[in-house]
C-alpha cells in the first residue's frame, strides 16, 4: 500500500531485502537499543530470505529514494487458535512524518493477515511509538494486555547492561520457535 507523505514522497511497504539489513539497523536500535549489529544480522538474514508461505519476514516502509522510514518483524503462528499474525518492533520514523509511515505499515499488516488467513493480529509497539499506537487504534486494533519493564542495575547507566538482557526470544525468530512458550519457560 502506498501513501503520500507531506513532502511528496510516496511510502511503499514491502519485504525488507537482504541488501537493506544494514540500513535498517539504526531504526531497530531506536526500539531495541541494546541490540548489537551482529545480533541484528543473525536475526534479519533468515527473515529476508524468500519464504514461499509468507510465514515470517520483515516489512519495510520506504520512500522513492530508497530510504527506510519504518519496519516490523512478523510471523504467523499457524498452530495456535485463533491463528495469529504476530508483528513485533512495529516502528515508524521521520521527523513530523511518522503518522503516514505508521498508517502504511498498519495497512500492510492488516492486508498481510487477511491474505494469510489469520484470525487475529497481535502487535507489540515501543511506548515511544505514539503515532504507531494511534494508527493501530484508528484501524480497529485494541489493547489486550499491557507489558511493563523495569531496569535493574546502576541508575546512572542509561543503557541496560548486557548481563541483565535476555534477547534469546528475539533470536528465536529466525528458527521459528514459539516465543510465548520460551518466555514462560525463561
Amino acid at each position: 500500500m502506498t501513501h503520500e507523505m507531506n513532502f511528496g514522497n510516496p511510502i511503499s511497504v514491502a519485504p525488507l531485502r537482504s541488501t537493506q539489513i544494514g540500513q535498517a539497523f539504526p531504526l531497530v536500535r531506536e526500539v531495541a537499543p541494546i541490540l548489537m549489529f551482529e545480533q541484528w544480522i543473525r536475526i534479519a538474514s533468515p527473515l529476508t530470505r524468500e519464504d514461499k508461505f509468507d510465514r515470517r519476514g520483515i516489512l519495510a516502509a520506504t520512500v522513492a529514494s530508497g530510504h527506510l522510514y519504518g519496519l516490523c518483524l512478523y510471523r504467523v503462528e499457524p498452530l495456535k487458535s485463533p491463528k495469529p499474525l504476530v508483528a513485533h518492533y512495529l516502528a515508524a520514523f521521520g521527523i513530523g512524518q511518522q503518522a503516514p509511515v505508521a498508517r502504511s505499515l498498519v495497512a500492510a499488516i492488516d492486508s498481510l493477515a487477511f491474505r494469510l488467513g489469520c484470525e487475529i493480529i497481535q502487535t507489540s509497539v515501543a511506548s515511544s511509538q505514539r503515532s504507531v499506537r494511534a494508527c493501530l487504534e484508528a484501524a480497529g486494533h485494541r489493547i489486550r494486555q499491557v507489558e511493563f519493564s523495569k531496569y535493574i542495575g546502576d541508575a546512572e547507566d542509561n543503557q541496560m547492561p548486557a548481563r541483565y538482557t535476555d534477547l534469546s526470544w528475539l533470536e528465536q525468530w529466525h528458527r521459528g520457535d514459539d516465543i510465548s512458550s520460551a518466555a514462560k519457560r525463561g
